[in-house]
């Protein structure tokens, strides 16, 4: 409370105390009486008009709150000249909340005003209140941003991938998918050539320059590249002595566009590590030493025994595919297209014994045959066949291709809505872009994933020519050495080697149990004091 009203209540005391002592003479004649200061009822006066002033204040206020619920208030305080702006949130769907705060509002502003405060001080309490609300509804909003909030944009942590699609973003498949559909808008088939392959790796290259969209991804796996290379490229070397073939240096750069070098990723044809290795292939004894693979240890997600297979796959195939017809560059852009994808196998049994064929531009032809083939078949028959999956109905079959139910029913002679998991059921198409790409994206996804695969290793290596990102061996030095398992588990070599568990296991991804003892075959990763 003012300074009037401790004055009043002191005044009102000693009325009180006096009038308390008087003779019964002295009330009867209490009207010509006059306490101690005669100015209270001038007091008491001014305390009525402060109310009445403070009433009309009130009610201003309050038609303003209401006006402005929803909108944004901004405070001047009079007293120090500051100014603040905040934003009131909706209050819409929160109606008890509002009545609450606005009833709380009142309580607040008509004892401010009763007891005679500023309008600054007043000010202050309005802007008060409106922040506690807006603090109240961004617990009760968690997630969404309000006004004044900055758009942070996080690194994506280890497990997550840079490659992740946003919105905008195109898919590795999508982006020979539009070309593609394009063409055949316009023309009525598809045309793959080294004009369109070089369309493909312009896209590419500007995604991973500087300003693109994975130039932070290409970063982030050349450092977590890093810890590995000296070893990576000692085992690439290692292979080239024992084959006999030179296998170029910046083909150890594969895990980018493979992993973006991430030790445990895996794909959904369920290849994993650095280079993504399918088990097949890191079993092959044709390539040299298996690797091991079971449920308590998994060689692909060591960086280094995986880099060494991919090597050695590498250049296995290099010894398939070269001829004295195809040049040492072209046989490498071959050995890549086989390395996504088994099309590139088809094409050697298509051309057969015929060796002068194998090259880039007859591997294209052959490609482009088979996808034109598929095209107009499909769209001369006019639909496509599936298999029913478990939990499928015609309603949900539908719903997925985007048909109705009595075209499906209609196409496929059904009578009833009963499908069964595993009939093969027709799906209507006609030719128009709406069906075509929804082939390219089931159908001729990885066929497309094939075809771009190439040219997106090709323009990544362009971009860290341009900009010097190749690592240097002198620079990075080696960070790690390797041991023998020699019988022990991870946990006790953490103990002898006083390393802390959870260091090792971070190097040795490929150890799935700690507790379980690795065989003496197997090597284990440490790190190097710096």
């Amino acid at each position: 409370m003012g300074k009037l009203s401790r004055g009043f209540i002191q005044e009102y005391k000693i009325k009180k105390s006096v009038l308390e002592n008087q003779t019964p003479e002295q009330k009867r004649g209490s009207g010509d009486f006059e306490l101690p200061g005669d100015d209270w009822r001038e007091k008491i006066n001014s305390l009525k008009e402060a109310v009445k002033n403070g009433r009309e204040k009130l009610r201003g206020l309050k038609d303003g709150l209401n006006a402005k619920i929803g909108k944004q208030i901004s405070v001047r305080r009079i007293d120090n000249g500051a100014d603040y702006d905040k934003t009131e949130i909706d209050w819409s769907d929160n109606k008890e909340k509002v009545d609450e705060s606005r009833r709380k509002f009142l309580k607040w502003a008509g004892g401010a005003a009763l007891a005679g405060l500023s309008s600054g001080m007043a000010a202050e309490i309005l802007f008060d209140l409106a922040k506690e609300q807006e603090l109240r509804e961004k617990r009760l909003r968690k997630g969404k941003k309000t006004v004044g909030q900055k758009n942070k944009t996080a690194l994506p942590k280890e497990g997550e991938s840079e490659l992740k699609i946003e919105k905008g973003e195109k898919a590795d498949f999508e982006v020979v998918e539009d070309i593609l559909i394009e063409q055949f808008e316009k023309t009525g088939e598809i045309v793959l050539n080294r004009e369109t392959k070089a369309e493909i790796r312009r896209y590419w290259r500007k995604q991973y320059e500087k300003g693109g969209r994975q130039h932070r991804g290409l970063l982030q796996a050349l450092e977590r590249m890093k810890y590995w290379f000296f070893d990576i490229k000692q085992e690439f070397k290692k292979v080239a002595r024992e084959t006999g073939v030179n296998i170029p240096e910046k083909l150890i750069y594969l895990a980018i566009p493979e992993s973006h070098c991430k030790i445990e990723a895996k794909s959904s044809a369920c290849a994993g590590g650095f280079y993504q290795l399918t088990k097949l292939a890191a079993c092959d004894r044709s390539l040299g030493k298996c690797l091991l693979v079971d449920k308590n240890i998994d060689e692909r997600f060591d960086p280094v025994q995986n880099g060494r297979r991919a090597a050695e796959l590498l250049a296995n195939w290099y010894k398939q595919i070269k001829t004295p017809y195809i040049s040492e560059e072209g046989a490498w852009i071959l050995v890549l297209t086989r390395y996504n994808g088994g099309y590139f196998n088809k094409f050697l049994k298509y051309v057969g014994a015929d060796k002068e064929l194998i090259n880039y531009d007859n591997y294209l032809r052959f490609r482009e045959g088979r996808l034109n083939d598929f095209l107009q078949k499909t769209f001369d028959r006019g639909y496509f066949e599936t298999r029913v999956r478990k939990g499928d109905t015609l309603w949900k079959l539908a719903r997925r291709f985007r048909k109705s139910v009595a075209d499906i029913k209609r196409i496929n002679g059904l009578k009833t809505d009963v499908v069964k998991k595993g009939d093969l059921i027709k799906i209507p198409v006609k030719k128009e872009k709406r069906d075509l790409r929804f082939l390219f994206k089931t159908y001729l996804k990885s066929s497309m994933e094939n075809l771009n695969y190439p040219e997106k290793f090709l323009a990544i290596l362009e971009v860290m020519e341009k900009e010097g990102l190749f690592l240097s061996e002198r620079k990075i030095g080696r960070r790690i050495r390797r041991i023998s398992g020699g019988g022990l588990s991870l946990r006790k070599h953490s103990q002898r080697l006083r390393i802390p568990l959870s260091q090792l296991r971070e190097l040795n991804k490929h150890i799935l149990d700690p507790k379980k003892p690795i065989p003496k075959n197997v090597e284990i990763n440490i790190p190097l004091k710096s």
